[in-house]
């Protein structure tokens, strides 16, 4: 715990000295918000644009000395329920909605989800010079257990430091717990950017921040495909041009503050954007032995690519792959990989609609778990966004999911085990400030 403090107090007073530096002659010039701060932030009607007002969402935000830093405060609330046609047994004695979805695990129960609390600072060069910033997260609710890392939030052996070992949360763990899921230093100079520390890494394209996704459950690849999993490492990330952006590095493997082995990650980014910032596409790789006796190779990659089909609709499609060497009995490789496609309209500025399908091949019935063996996983969500300010979002979904096995494996993975489909509905709720 002293060494998590010392990296916050390093963080902010670096980030705190170089940028006051920065800003000092336009602090001296200005000492005094600008004038344009609203008045007041009234919502936003159905039948008009949203209002462009940065003060409704962030309630830390003052006129003081971290403004002219450009140091921000900020977090959300989320919280939300989900059904089950199946009514499976919620940990510890069963695994609830596992392994259809991971963050809403828990059926027909109540679940704060995230309180997430942030301090940092975006580094911006336009180009041109230096700058520093970073980042520190804090995380408190039942998803904490899947924002930990191997010497952070738990021991070598997985055991808890601060967290409870006991409880009726996922594998016996307390419901409840604090994450440190990001503390990293960011050093940027012309169109090159490099993270130091704790931070989230680029593979997949589901998010662990939950504004960033248009769901509340996520997909098997989230959960089993590793993406956007918390390492401890470097990120360098260079601009060519307005429209590419190549990056990678190297990292002590998947949720690790300490290696378990004496072997590095590594990994690459390549982001594409079109000239109308309509279209990107975006390919990352992850290789490394993540073992404990550092042996087996580890390797997985995410291709995305998106597009505004038009001014109200938008589609995704991505695909994730993955392999673990030395996983099957004799020694064998096992492979798996998804596909994924997304279609969303924007009914109006308040309410989006959507549907996202998900074909899932564990193709040697090792990396989803709980399952009864090889098999396709399917599921269809359909979904809502409603947004009537800057500070709310309410997402209600239906989803469907079923297991298309493989000859000669067991009933299926819903419902404790018994059966290959189930229906949920959920709805969560997000407050942003």
């Amino acid at each position: 715990m002293q060494t998590v403090k010392l990296i916050i107090c390093a963080v902010v007073f670096l980030t705190a000295s170089l940028a006051q530096a920065k800003a000092y002659d336009q602090f001296a010039a200005d000492a005094t918000c600008a004038s344009a701060v609203e008045a007041s932030c009234d919502c936003p009607k159905c039948s008009r644009e949203p209002m462009a007002c940065d003060d409704c969402q962030k309630i830390f935000k003052t006129c003081g000395i971290l403004d002219q830093w450009g140091i921000s405060l900020g977090g959300h609330l989320q919280q939300g329920v989900t059904t089950n046609s199946r009514n499976p047994t919620n940990p510890p004695a069963g695994v609830g909605n596992f392994p259809a979805t991971q963050w809403n695990y828990r059926n027909d129960e109540y679940m704060l989800n995230q309180l997430l609390l942030t301090v940092g600072r975006e580094t911006d060069t336009d180009g041109c010079g230096w700058d520093i910033g970073g980042e520190v997260d804090i995380v408190y609710g039942t998803d904490y257990i899947f924002l930990q890392s191997r010497g952070l939030e738990t021991r070598g052996d997985l055991t808890n430091h601060w967290n409870s070992d006991e409880g009726v949360g996922n594998d016996g763990n307390g419901l409840m717990g604090i994450a440190l899921p990001q503390m990293y230093l960011e050093v940027a100079h012309d169109d090159l950017t490099v993270m130091l520390g704790h931070f989230y890494h680029p593979l997949g394209y589901e998010r662990r921040v939950p504004t960033e996704n248009d769901y509340y459950s996520n997909t098997y690849g989230f959960t089993f495909s590793f993406e956007q999993f918390q390492v401890t490492g470097v990120n360098a990330d260079w601009k060519l041009n307005d429209r590419v952006t190549i990056g990678g590095g190297f990292t002590r493997g998947m949720e690790n503050w300490e290696d378990n082995n004496d072997n590095l990650n590594g990994f690459g980014v390549l982001n594409w954007t079109s000239c109308d910032d309509n279209t990107s596409f975006s390919f990352v790789f992850d290789i490394g032995k993540e073992d404990d006796a550092g042996r087996a190779i580890r390797y997985l990659h995410s291709v995305i690519f998106e597009t505004e089909i038009h001014d109200r609709w938008s589609y995704v499609f991505y695909s994730d792959f993955g392999f673990q060497q030395d996983a099957l009995a004799g020694g064998g490789t096992a492979y798996w990989y998804n596909i994924v496609q997304y279609v969303a309209y924007q009914i109006n500025p308040c309410w989006t609609a959507g549907i996202r399908f998900e074909w899932f091949d564990d193709i040697d019935g090792f990396i989803v778990d709980p399952t009864p063996g090889p098999g396709v996983f399917y599921d269809l969500t359909l979904g809502l966004n409603y947004k009537p300010n800057d500070n709310v979002i309410l997402r209600p979904e239906v989803r469907w999911d079923w297991f298309d096995a493989d000859p000669g494996v067991g009933p299926g993975p819903f419902g404790d085990g018994t059966e290959r489909s189930q229906f949920m509905a959920a709805v969560d709720v997000i407050f942003t400030f």
